[in-house]
Parts: structure tokens; C-alpha cells; sequence
């Protein structure tokens, strides 16, 4: 006869290798999460088959406190508890499997207890059973792939450099063309020759500074 830890095993092992999130928070800051009701769907089969009874209760309650309120100003109350939980075997009397767990829910009116007693028996199954929902919590939700399901975004590709004779070189593509006698297919083919290049686009900004930096010093060379 199986342990209580051994059929615990057994029920993360039956479980999927991957949960869809189904809930959104909206706004700033907004993030999906995987709710109370689905999770417990996933061990509502599981769980009696298994033989294994889950319950939960609160055994400590703060009262509720104000904090910020909405975005159109209505009060919002923040509610902390504290309570326990147990997995017992049907199977083997005595059997179980107890420990303590801690929430916190906001609502507007008197619903916060019941928030912080949802999140907390949805925090306990999914931590037992190691349900993965693709992010980690502790993440920072702008790096997460919450976004979860979606493939790695990566950087888009840089796009290839324009040819710098348009733009900044104006003036280096002037003096080639007057040394070549104002012949743009002579000037291309010397600006090649000089560069050992077999296209002009192969061309790149450093590369044509060497060729100003050659050519002035024949200027003065010429000059002297």
C-alpha cells in the first residue's frame, strides 16, 4: 500500500506538463494568472481517485485595512489571513499530510477574506502539485513570457547599412569624381581598387575614411 507521499507523486506525475493561464488583470501593471476554479478542476478527478481529501480553513484574520484606492476613487480594503491545510489518505487511517499557509485580498467592499482564501488554496495545490503555468512569479512581468505560450521574442535583425557615399561622404565621393574627370563608373571602380572590394555595397564607413585619409595624403603630396 502506497504512502500519502507516494500517491501525492503519483497525482503530479498524472497532471499535464503545461496549464494555459485563464485570467487577466487589466491596467497597469496587469498580469494573467491561473484561477482557483481550473486548478481545482485538474484535482477535482484526480484527487478521489487517488483517495486523497484536501481541506483547508483560516485560522487567523487581520481586519481589513485601507489602502490606495481605484482608479476612479473608490476605497479598497486590504485583508491578510493566515490558516492550514491538510491532505488526508483514505486508504491509510491516520494518513495526512498538514501545513499552514498565509494570503492576502483586496476587495471594496467585504469580499477581501474570501480573495486571500481563494489565492491561498490556489497558491497550495499548485505549489504541492507543481502545476507550471510557463512564468515565475518572482519575475518581473515585463521580462516574463506572459506572453506565456508565446515563443522567445528575439531582436529584430538589423537592417544593412546604407551606402555612406549618400549621406556623410558626400564630399570624399566629390573629390574621387573629380580625380577620375568626372567618369562615375572610373570613380567607382578606383574607390574598388582602393578598398579591395568587389561591390559597392560591401562598402562601410571605416573603410572609406582609410580612402580619405589616402587621398589627402596624395593631395599633399602633390602639393610639395
Amino acid at each position: 500500500m502506497s504512502s500519502i507521499h507516494e500517491t501525492l507523486s503519483k497525482i503530479r506525475e498524472e497532471l499535464p506538463n503545461y496549464v494555459q493561464k485563464d485570467k487577466q488583470v487589466t491596467g497597469t501593471g496587469g498580469y494573467s494568472y491561473l484561477s482557483e476554479a481550473k486548478v481545482k478542476l485538474l484535482l477535482k478527478v484526480l484527487l478521489p481517485q487517488h483517495k486523497i481529501n484536501f481541506s483547508a480553513s483560516i485560522t487567523h484574520s487581520d481586519p481589513p485595512f485601507e489602502i490606495s484606492p481605484t482608479r476612479n476613487g473608490t476605497k479598497q480594503f486590504l485583508t491578510a489571513v493566515k490558516g492550514t491545510y491538510e491532505f488526508t489518505s483514505f486508504d491509510v487511517e491516520g494518513s495526512c499530510v498538514r501545513g499552514t499557509w498565509a494570503g492576502q485580498g483586496v476587495d471594496t467592499g467585504d469580499k477581501g477574506i474570501y480573495k486571500a482564501l481563494t489565492g491561498g488554496i490556489r497558491h497550495i495545490l499548485m505549489t504541492i502539485f507543481l502545476i507550471p503555468t510557463g512564468t515565475d512569479p518572482e519575475q518581473n512581468e515585463n521580462e516574463s513570457d506572459d506572453k506565456a505560450g508565446k515563443p522567445p521574442q528575439h531582436p529584430p535583425a538589423s537592417k544593412p547599412e546604407k551606402n555612406p557615399l549618400t549621406t556623410e561622404h558626400a564630399k570624399l565621393g566629390k573629390k574621387i569624381l573629380v580625380s577620375c574627370d568626372g567618369e562615375i563608373e572610373k570613380a567607382k571602380k578606383w574607390l574598388l581598387d582602393h578598398t579591395g572590394k568587389s561591390s559597392m555595397n560591401d562598402l562601410n564607413t571605416a573603410e572609406l575614411k582609410k580612402v580619405a585619409v589616402s587621398l589627402s595624403l596624395e593631395e599633399k603630396s602633390q602639393r610639395f
